[in-house]
């Protein structure tokens, strides 16, 4: 057999195996899966369900606006810069006296990333980091308007989480589990501290 034809057979033998590892190794699946990065909750909610999101209280005292601060950091995109993906910043913990309400401002800073709709959602959780949803007890209303906006590059959207209180709810500390969806950009999860004393 010539050397030519033993030169086209280790370059075949080459491309199989490349193939063969691109295909069936866990460590490749980033360069071959677009949506590797996302955050894939086992029992994930349907953000886009208009039921999953509670309609706004009416607020009896006058609220007070919370200070940001940022949530957690979204998985990176191979080969992209941190300073051009996209961020959410939100208060992750309020304090608050029976009877009162308090709005959270939550802003979606979009940068390089978009368009695509931004969704969120807000449950009760029986401690951080918990996955369980729990009812809301009696006497606290939570609710984000708009609960979704269609969102493009280079621009910044607000939201706002609102936290109702009444004069008899039990005192103590409860959780709630913010779940945010970008389309084609990030799924995250973040937990917000709400102590009622």
């Amino acid at each position: 057999m010539s050397r030519k034809w033993w030169i086209v057979i280790a370059v075949v033998l080459v491309l199989l195996v490349s193939v063969f590892l691109y295909m069936t190794q866990p460590w490749l699946e980033p360069l071959h899966s677009p949506s590797w990065y996302l955050h894939n909750t086992p029992g994930q909610p349907n953000l886009s369900s208009p039921d999953r999101f509670p309609k706004p209280p009416d607020a009896t005292t006058t609220p007070k606006p919370t200070t940001l601060s940022p949530t957690q950091t979204p998985v990176t995109i191979p080969g992209k810069s941190l300073l051009e993906s996209a961020r959410v910043l939100y208060a992750d913990s309020v304090d608050l006296k029976a009877g009162e309400t308090r709005l959270i401002d939550v802003t979606l800073e979009t940068r390089k990333d978009g368009p695509g709709e931004f969704s969120c959602v807000i449950f009760r959780t029986d401690k951080e980091y918990g996955k369980d949803t729990l009812p809301m007890p009696r006497g606290l209303e939570v609710s984000i308007e708009p609960p979704k906006v269609m969102a493009s590059p280079n621009n910044t959207y607000h939201l706002t989480i609102t936290i109702k209180t009444t004069p008899d709810i039990a005192l103590g500390e409860y959780w709630l589990r913010f779940e945010q969806d970008f389309e084609n950009v990030f799924r995250a999860t973040g937990w917000i501290r709400v102590k009622i004393g």
